[in-house]
């Protein structure tokens, strides 16, 4: 018998052959599993790098837009303003209140140039940190990033007609807000934020709600689609609407290098349209204040009677307490609801804005815009109420040579220096603060012209030298028949005080004629009055707000008032009228009682009534002439406060009667208060509001 046998090495070589070739086929499949995984990080990686860059441009690209609409209006305010028209504090020389000033402060302002502030960087202590964000670039220039996006200027484009390359542009042309005429230099309007009267809207314009012939300076036009509620969303509203066009692109030539070596596009470039608007909104709301407003309860705390409001209310703070019904509240910084309050027919409490319920508005009535609102709620917007405060009624001389703007900003935003006429006290009684002597400016065939006229004297022989009021008729209400102003004293306290006030009276209904007399312009020329006291001469003085009133002090000069007569029937004003004076003012007679014909082209709905606008703006306005409380007193119209944003509350329906010991008995007063809703019906003086705005114009 034979025997093979195979040696036991032999078998072991076999098996050990057959276990590398495993190990190498799971060790090839191993790393080609490892690459992959490496790969796919590399990808993960990449794409979160771009991502990050992504949020980081638009988190520059908001700060910057943010920036902006803090910015602009201020410096279009600054080229209002006397000596904007020389300055050239910029940078690269350039003007403060140019574009590229501008936009190089939004820039720095937005901290656009870096990711992190290098103050940030030194902070943490560490040196030699290398800045891997590639889009950082500290000596950003508005240039590398804004452009116009057709037609004139080198940054940004104005909307004006003139501008025909940015209107017929073939990418926005058609989206494009109605372009404002400029009876400026175009020029000026290209390279600065121009706010002027000269701005208007042509006859032509488009999309208007009133007669742009008739009504160029403010018209009806939509509200923009915001959550701060001066209107609704879409609405018409009045206003004018000023607008610069501009691109803003960013990614340009930013890249990275893969795991091959090959570069990719880590942030393509992206270029977005923008509008920056400056909506110029006179007052028009039911009740408005730039300070803090007290709706619903007196001062005292009592809740409101025989009060009926339909309009919206504005305040820089609102708080609400009683039983109150409006359209609309809205708010600089915050609203603090109280009592019963009704906003739009919906009740609300002070969780109107809360997480969710703006969420469920928009689910049930599909748009989050809502009665109530901040003006926090909506990002890239900014309200700036134009009120002065004190220095509304005043006309005191200042210097408006050498602005940017054709319209001064005193002459633009000071209500007592937008009046055609006025009424300037010259000198006065050393005894009494009673007119002397009065100078009324008016125009005559546009040109601004003055009279003088002086109460005199009686001499021995019983001669009168004066030209004005007669000594003999000064304590009634007499005086030469045609002069619409008078002086006049009033006896507003208790019979145990023997004193009285000084006053000068002004009777609405004269005026018509005494201008005509005069050989003055039109009542559309000569349709707003400001009186005032000059202290240039010793014997005036200037009044105090509040005035300076003791009746329990009969030797002191109490500062003179201004007392409004017969203004019953307004008809004759067909434009308007109104008063600005810093003194206080009783009104003493019903004022603007007979409705007449709306305007055709008003825009005004169908079975309106319509009364001539009038606006009085006073330090001090009391009701009434009588020694006693007054026993019924009906307020129809708008009420607004100069109020400046101090942290004192404006109590709006505390009116005061005309005897000097208190106010009006609440139960005496009747108020209906509603919104004005057409350019027809704005009076010749408004306190102003701007409401900033920067909305994308997508292709």
């Amino acid at each position: 018998m034979k025997l093979r046998v195979r040696p036991l090495f032999y078998y072991q070589r076999c098996h050990a052959y057959a276990a590398l070739a495993m190990v190498a086929v799971i060790g090839v499949t191993a790393l080609l599993g490892l690459m992959f995984a490496f790969r796919l990080t590399m990808r993960s990686h990449e794409a979160q790098v771009r991502n990050q860059i992504k949020v980081d441009y638009r988190q520059k690209e908001d700060a910057i837009l943010r920036a902006l609409v803090a910015i602009v209006p201020n410096r279009a305010i600054g080229a209002m303003q006397s000596g904007s028209a020389g300055d050239s504090s910029g940078v690269n020389g350039t003007s403060r209140y140019g574009w590229e000033d501008i936009l190089a402060t939004a820039i720095i302002e937005a901290n656009a140039g870096q990711a992190l502030n290098s103050a940030v960087v030194s902070s943490f202590g560490i040196s030699g940190i290398i800045n891997a964000n590639t889009g950082d670039n500290a000596t950003l220039a508005p240039s590398d990033i804004v452009s116009v996006i057709a037609g004139g200027g080198t940054l940004v484009g104005p909307g004006n007609i003139s501008n025909t390359g940015l209107l017929a542009d073939s990418v926005v042309g058609g989206k494009l807000p109605p372009a404002l005429s400029f009876s400026g230099s175009y020029s000026t309007d290209q390279n600065f934020p121009i706010i002027s009267k000269g701005k208007t809207y042509p006859a032509a314009t488009p999309g208007l709600g009133a007669d742009a012939l008739k009504y160029p300076l403010y018209n009806l036009i939509p509200y923009p689609n915001i959550r701060f509620g001066l209107a609704a969303q879409g609405q018409n509203f009045i206003a004018k609407r000023n607008w610069w066009a501009f691109s803003l692109t960013f990614g340009n030539g930013v890249s990275l290098t893969n795991n091959t070596g090959t570069a990719s596009s880590a942030m393509p470039t992206v270029k977005k349209n923008y509008v920056l608007s400056i909506y110029e909104v006179p007052s028009q709301l039911a009740l408005s204040a730039g300070a803090k407003l007290q709706l619903g309860t007196y001062q005292n705390g009592g809740n409101w009677v025989k009060t009926t409001i339909t309009g919206r209310t504005f305040g820089s703070e609102v708080v609400t307490g009683g039983s109150l019904s409006v359209a609309g509240i809205s708010s600089r910084r915050k609203i603090n609801i109280g009592g019963t309050t009704t906003v739009g027919g919906v009740s609300i409490s002070n969780a109107f804005d809360a997480l969710g319920t703006r969420e469920t508005r928009w689910k049930t009535l599909g748009s989050d815009y809502y009665g109530a609102s901040n003006a926090g709620d909506s990002g890239r917007v900014a309200i700036l109420p134009l009120s002065q405060g004190d220095l509304f009624i005043r006309r005191a001389s200042s210097n408006v040579a050498g602005a940017l703007s054709p319209t001064p900003w005193d002459e633009y935003a000071l209500g007592a220096k937008q009046c055609a006429m006025q009424i300037e006290i010259t000198q006065m009684s050393t005894k009494s603060n009673r007119p002397k002597q009065v100078v009324f400016h008016y125009y005559a065939g546009g040109v601004l012209v003055s009279r003088t006229y002086n109460r005199g004297s009686i001499d021995a022989s019983g001669n009168w030298d004066g030209n004005w009021v007669n000594y003999k008729n000064d304590a009634g209400e007499g005086g030469v028949e045609n002069i619409p102003f008078y002086t006049q004293k009033l006896k507003l306290n208790a019979p145990s005080i023997i004193k009285s006030n000084p006053a000068l009276t002004i009777k609405l209904e004269r005026i018509p004629a005494f201008l005509a007399s005069l050989g003055a312009d039109g009542l559309d020329v000569n349709h707003s009055i400001s009186i005032w006291s000059n202290p240039t001469d010793a014997t005036v003085s200037l009044p105090g707000i509040p005035s300076r009133i003791d009746p329990t002090k009969p030797l002191e000069r109490d500062d003179m008032a201004v007392v409004i007569r017969d203004g019953n029937d307004m008809r004759a004003f067909t434009t308007g009228f109104s008063i600005v004076t810093d003194h206080r003012v009783y009104i003493a007679d019903n004022i603007n009682q007979i409705a007449m014909t709306a305007p055709v082209g008003s825009g005004l709905p169908g079975g309106v009534i319509y009364y001539p606008p009038v606006s009085i703006y006073a330090a001090e306005k009391r009701f009434g002439t009588n020694a006693s409380a007054l026993k019924e007193l009906h307020v129809d119209g708008q009420l607004t406060s100069l109020q400046d944003d101090d942290g004192s509350t404006v109590n709006p329906l505390d009116f005061k009667g005309g005897i000097n010991s208190g106010g009006v008995t609440k139960s005496a007063v009747t108020t209906n208060l509603s919104q004005i809703l057409s350019p027809a019906q704005l009076p010749p003086v408004n306190k102003m509001t701007w409401l900033v705005t920067i909305e994308e114009v997508h292709p």
